[in-house]
């Protein structure tokens, strides 16, 4: 013991260990910088624990803090496990300064560049009425009642929104843990092995509802009625009905995006929502609605004023002014769909590419690559003279849409 002196401290420049005796070593760095560290061995397994530099740790100081920490091992007492265990309550100390409505407001702003509409992100932030009964808690102090208590409310009548709420719940929680603001491994939110067990499965008290469709006969009923208008957002609904497009993904169009040589519309993938890019054979009957459009100066989008995903405002409105209460944009899609199937012999592949779906088996996705465009060309091209044929059913009657 007491190997080391504060001369030769002073001298001891080559980096490496040096000891004083019972498995105290001082360490100079290869920068040159000195700090006292401890050796010992639990469970057969060496530690190293670190005293404190030099500077402010003192030959004697280091000694010392040497002889407590042998007499915590004596004491089964392991004073690196001592310290973490310090740091974890600190930072559970800590949390219970941050609400959950702060770290829900700080996980979506960390996440907002990554979401590709407003809708999405205004869904997020109703998680402040939707979660008012822990909002204001600790984020570190929530549990499965308080969950519970969230849920509850609307889990047999807004399933759905519910089941949305919890995954929303499951990723705060999930944060919150990364940043050390609760136990890691201890989320109340989660559903498999946990939830599942006191709430009743979605699927057996909900069933899922499609988005409301234009049977495909009253389809050319509809766009003469699209046609008979001049708005902007008759001119975008007709659009969607004539592309096969999500609202947003017309509510969002640019002319950068536009090629009127090659007749094509190319939608970037950070537009799309299964984050690939989405190319659109342009009919003759789009074309002359986009060129009936005057740009706006200083913006490159076409359809300024119409919010993105704009499926409860202008667009629904001219909807159900022209279809009836009920139905829904989205479900032009569905109508479009159904037309395919019905009225055609295009492949399956080609209407599934028009719709910009995600071709989940392997061989089509691999024949998909070419994006097929000349031949969802030619369907396009057919969807729209269907589209524009007179507005008849079998029986020659002319079918007489609902007016709000």
């Amino acid at each position: 013991m007491g190997k080391l002196t504060n001369a030769k401290i002073q001298k001891l420049n080559e980096p490496g260990r040096f000891g004083d005796g019972g498995n105290l070593w001082l360490q100079v760095s290869k920068w040159g910088t000195k700090s006292w560290v401890l050796r010992y061995w639990v469970n057969g397994k060496e530690r190293n624990c670190g005293l404190g530099p030099i500077e402010l740790v003192s030959l004697s100081d280091a000694r010392q803090r040497a002889l407590k920490i042998r007499r915590q091992l004596l004491d089964g007492n392991d004073p690196i496990d001592e310290r973490r265990a310090a740091r974890v309550a600190a930072r559970l100390e800590r949390a219970k300064q941050v609400s959950f409505g702060k770290c829900a407001l700080d996980y979506i702003a960390a996440h907002r560049p990554s979401w590709k509409s407003d809708r999405h992100h205004k869904q997020w932030l109703a998680l402040e009425w939707q979660c008012k009964a822990i909002w204001t808690l600790p984020v570190g102090s929530v549990d499965t009642e308080q969950v519970l208590s969230v849920l509850k409310p609307f889990w047999e009548s807004r399933t759905i929104t519910a089941v949305r709420i919890r995954a929303r719940i499951d990723m705060v929680l999930g944060y919150a843990a990364g940043r050390g603001l609760r136990p890691s491994g201890d989320n109340p939110a989660r559903w498999r092995g946990h939830l599942e067990s006191m709430l009743p499965k979605p699927g057996r008290i909900t069933k899922v509802e499609h988005h409301k469709a234009i049977p495909v006969a009253e389809i050319p009923a509809f766009a003469a009625g699209l046609r008979a208008r001049d708005d902007i957002a008759a001119k975008a609904l007709e659009i969607v009905l004539l592309t096969a497009l999500r609202s947003s993904e017309v509510a969002d169009a640019k002319w950068s995006e536009l090629d009127f040589t090659a007749n094509v519309w190319v939608i970037p993938a950070e537009r799309m929502k299964a984050g690939v890019e989405h190319s659109v054979p342009l009919s003759g009957r789009v074309i002359e609605i986009f060129k009936s459009i005057h740009p706006v100066k200083g913006t490159d989008l076409i359809f300024e004023g119409i919010k993105s995903g704009d499926n409860t405002g202008s667009l629904l409105a001219v909807m159900r002014e022209l279809a009836g209460k009920g139905q829904t944009v989205h479900g032009l899609r569905s109508s479009f769909r159904d037309w395919c199937s019905e009225n055609t012999n295009f492949p399956r592949e080609i209407a599934e590419r028009a719709l910009a779906h995600r071709i989940e088996n392997k061989s089509e996705r691999a024949y998909s690559r070419s994006a097929l465009l000349e031949k969802r060309r030619k369907l396009m091209d057919q969807w729209a003279r269907y589209c524009a044929s007179p507005p008849v059913v079998a029986g020659g009657t002319v079918v007489e849409m609902v007016r709000a």
